[in-house]
């Protein structure tokens, strides 16, 4: 079968991600995967991002923090830091 240079190009990088992602070589694990354009990366670490933050906000909804007797300073820091 007569392949263009596009079809084997899409062929071979297929081969490449499905058979190379995840492999140990040397010690270290080879992430091969589709070029993305800068927004597409942008978009999904944005993605990412707010998947964790939901995460992190659903799993302390509801629970309290008490600070007796402490200094203002470290008040405002950690009412800044738990701010959602």
């Amino acid at each position: 079968e007569d392949m263009d240079d596009e079809r084997l190009k899409e062929t071979f990088s297929k081969y490449a991600v499905d058979d190379m992602n995840g492999k140990d070589i040397n010690g270290k694990i080879m992430f091969v995967g589709r070029a993305q354009k800068k927004v597409e990366r942008q978009a999904e670490l944005k993605r990412r991002f707010e998947q964790l933050k939901q995460e992190r906000i659903s799993r302390y909804q509801g629970v309290n923090l008490y600070m007796l007797e402490s200094p203002e300073s470290l008040r405002s820091k950690v009412e800044e830091a738990v701010a959602v």
